[in-house]
């Protein structure tokens, strides 16, 4: 774990570091943040190892041991905030829509998501399933966004379509890197719903192929997928 992550992990990680009075409980969030980074190397310096603030896997064993020592002095109040931080090693890309003007955690954020989109091409489509080797569309999207750190509940293909959770909006030329595209089906009970690359492209989980896939010419007007479009979310 280091600058710029996201998840549970980062999260159990802080609030492990908060008992030990390194970091403030209040910046137990999920986010890796500069005071986060701050965190873990007063930590290593006490613990007497290299200070570089990242937590691999001799700092987390020591940070979780019984015997790790408590930091000497209370914690700094100051609350970490995801646009003050150094730029992250992961690169970004922009949608059809032009370069995205988010701040470099949310882009990280982005890479992150878009990721573990790409690693489960292929995987088993099972309807109702919600990974992580078998996915159906919403469950698909949901485990995606649950393990790039994104706090959500399941929703479905049908609630997807009027959540106020994320930032929705309609126009097709907005659609960036990362979001989250909304489908309708043959039928009013019948959606979809996958995570935009760029591109003109899209991973979601099909019934129709079985698996987890690459869709192309997402954009395209008068395409399929255009027909059927009803809004996408803006997640980072």
């Amino acid at each position: 774990m280091q600058l710029g992550d996201y998840g549970t992990d980062v999260k159990n990680m802080q609030a492990r570091l908060a008992k030990l009075n390194y970091l403030s409980s209040a910046n137990a969030t999920g986010y890796f943040g500069e005071i986060t980074e701050d965190a873990v190397k007063a930590f290593q310096k006490r613990a007497g190892l290299s200070a570089d603030g990242k937590v691999g896997g001799v700092t987390l064993t020591m940070m979780n041991s019984s015997s790790a020592k408590k930091a000497a002095s209370a914690p700094s109040t100051k609350k970490e905030t995801k646009t003050s931080g150094k730029s992250s090693s992961g690169s970004s890309s922009s949608g059809s829509s032009g370069s995205s003007s988010g701040s470099v955690s949310d882009k990280s954020g982005v890479e992150k998501l878009i990721a573990l989109a790409e690693s489960k091409i292929g995987s088993k489509y099972v309807r109702g399933a919600k990974g992580p080797n078998s996915f159906d569309c919403s469950g698909f999207v949901y485990w995606c966004l649950k393990n790039s750190g994104v706090s959500t509940s399941y929703m479905t293909s049908i609630m997807w379509r009027s959540t106020s959770r994320f930032s929705r909006f309609t126009d097709m030329g907005s659609i960036q890197r990362g979001d989250i595209l909304v489908f309708s089906g043959e039928s009013d009970s019948a959606g979809h719903v996958g995570i935009y690359l760029g591109g003109g492209k899209m991973v979601d989980a099909s019934s129709s192929e079985g698996q987890v896939r690459l869709s192309s010419s997402v954009l395209n007007s008068g395409g399929y997928w255009s027909r059927h479009f009803i809004c996408a979310y803006h997640v980072f």
